[in-house]
């Protein structure tokens, strides 16, 4: 979750606000997809659509593990307040 976080990208043109391109394993991509985190990897498209829970736990997981410490309270404190 944190490294499609990484490749992540606002997408003006869809009712889903965050996309991530899905250059992952095929099997880690449809876990995610079937947990609610992403929408259907078989889907044409190159990319999928973060689910809001999905954006906001690969948000965390990317602050947890790439972040310095220091900077990790301003992500928490911005996922708290959406």
């Amino acid at each position: 979750m944190a490294l499609l976080y990484i490749t992540s990208f606002k997408d003006s043109h869809t009712d889903m606000a965050w996309r991530t391109w899905k250059g992952h394993d095929r099997e880690v991509m449809e876990r995610l997809y079937q947990k609610g985190y992403i929408s259907n990897p078989e889907s044409e498209s190159r990319s999928v659509s973060f689910s809001k829970k999905g954006f906001k736990k690969a948000e965390k997981l990317f602050s947890k593990y790439f972040k310095k410490k220091e900077d990790r309270k301003v992500v928490k404190n911005k996922i708290s307040h959406d």
